[in-house]
């Protein structure tokens, strides 16, 4: 049986589309039910209660998504000099 290591090995020589596309499945494959580490469980609830407030603006997944898309490209481009 092959090893956690040995995986973590074949997986890394993946695409990073074929990285993500097996972590996606990893994920889908444990089962479902509260197993959030306390401090996590712990932000969550934190940032739950700050957005109910009012203290927080949500954020479309869309626009996220686009910030997120821009500073990974911008962290590619080559440096200017």
């Amino acid at each position: 049986m092959p090893t956690v290591d040995s995986l973590l090995a074949a997986a890394l020589t993946l695409s990073p589309a074929d990285r993500t596309a097996l972590a996606d499945r990893l994920l889908e494959s444990l089962p479902a039910g509260d197993e959030l580490h306390p401090d996590w469980r712990a932000e969550f609830d934190h940032r739950t209660a700050t957005h109910d407030a009012g203290g927080a603006a949500a954020v479309p997944w869309a626009e996220v998504q686009a910030r997120a898309e821009r500073r990974l490209a911008d962290q590619q481009e080559p440096a200017r000099g």
